[in-house]
């Protein structure tokens, strides 16, 4: 249809596994969302979204085809943008479960093509409708030997200015059942990674080992649970009995440089999290704060082992004395803060223990 004379245009995510643990779903959940709406600020060209199809995003323009040079412009800047995020997030990931580890290696590609459709209303909801919204469906599904790319339909080529492409694109035609077969182009755009920004290296901490505090558990659990109920703050004060009140952003989740606060005795103490190296099989989670009387920083590491179905849990603590007052400081609330950290660690046990994760979160939603 050379006449055809509105885009559609279809970014699709590809590469999670099905994840069957509690802690994978809801972090793949978070992840997708994040990069969707990631790629739905990137909407230069001012596309209506018709709808959010599990990990794919459905865009038209009604009348109106861009040239191909904004079209492919588009692709790049939601490609880069959607790579960045990645990069970021495994820069700064500290969760080793299934979704997180492998959020690195998901991928994108494009599908876009033009013709004739019309708009329906359903509920308030304006919709494309017709033969062409069903081909840019299917054309999800094609016999090109790569996972990220762009597609062109002819139909889109020929309903553009610019007539053809140069000898980078290459030709396929696919057919589908009740539809004519489709001819398109494809290029392949994982070459785009390389602008990406390189990031510089998280610094680590070097602490004092005269100011320390180690404390050490076996936990009757799994250690993706036990790590989940203590980086996730929405589960943190099933177990922080010293805080009255956890503030955090909820729509995050919880990486290196997040912030929370935990409100003790009406005062704030501020939190950063951070990590260090560890040796491979364990995991770690770390936190900051400079809001300790007469400590420069104190680092608490929560440090995991997997023991077959139970969980080494290691507490590692690390003052940081401001001064010749800081140093004295400690030697006199040493035990306090021992036993402040052991009632933590007793009561991660406990409820890690007694509770499955669903029952954490139905904790914690009531």
């Amino acid at each position: 249809m050379a006449n055809s004379n509105s885009l559609l245009f279809m970014p699709d995510i590809s590469g999670f596994t099905q994840f069957i643990h509690e802690t994978e779903i809801r972090h793949s959940q978070h992840i997708i969302s994040e990069l969707l709406e990631i790629m739905i600020d990137s909407n230069d060209l001012n596309m209506e979204l018709a709808e959010i199809e599990g990990d794919a995003l459905f865009y038209y323009i009604h009348n109106r085809i861009p040239d191909l040079d904004s079209i492919i412009a588009q692709v790049k800047k939601m490609y880069l943008q959607f790579h960045h995020h990645l990069q970021l997030y495994e820069h700064k990931r500290i969760c080793q479960c299934g979704a997180c580890s492998s959020a690195s290696k998901l991928q994108l590609k494009f599908v876009t093509h033009a013709g004739y459709f019309s708009l329906i209303n359903i509920k308030g909801q304006i919709k494309p409708f017709g033969p062409s919204v069903i081909s840019i469906h299917r054309l999800l599904k094609n016999d090109i030997p790569s996972s990220e790319y762009v597609l062109f339909t002819d139909d889109l080529i020929k309903a553009t200015e610019k007539n053809g492409l140069d000898r980078s694109w290459k030709s396929l035609q696919t057919s589908y059942d009740n539809l004519d077969p489709v001819k398109y182009y494809y290029q392949e755009i994982s070459a785009m990674k390389d602008e990406l920004p390189k990031l510089p290296e998280i610094v680590v901490d070097k602490m004092d080992l005269n100011y320390r505090i180690r404390l050490k558990e076996t936990i009757n659990r799994e250690v993706l649970d036990v790590y989940e109920l203590i980086t996730n703050f929405n589960l943190r004060m099933l177990w922080n009995k010293s805080a009255n009140k956890i503030e955090y952003d909820e729509t995050e989740i919880n990486q290196v440089n997040s912030k929370h606060t935990c409100v003790i005795d009406n005062k704030d103490i501020n939190f950063s999290t951070i990590t260090q190296p560890m040796e491979e099989g364990k995991w770690v989670y770390g936190e900051q704060t400079s809001d300790v009387p007469f400590m420069s920083r104190v680092n608490t590491y929560f440090i995991l082992a997997p023991e077959g179905n139970k969980t080494s849990l290691l507490i590692d603590i690390y003052f940081n004395p401001s001064n010749f007052v800081g140093k004295i400081f400690f030697q006199i609330f040493k035990k306090k803060f021992r036993a402040t950290y052991s009632e933590a660690m007793y009561s991660i046990k406990e409820v890690a223990e007694k509770y499955s994760s669903k029952e954490m979160y139905k904790l914690v939603e009531t």
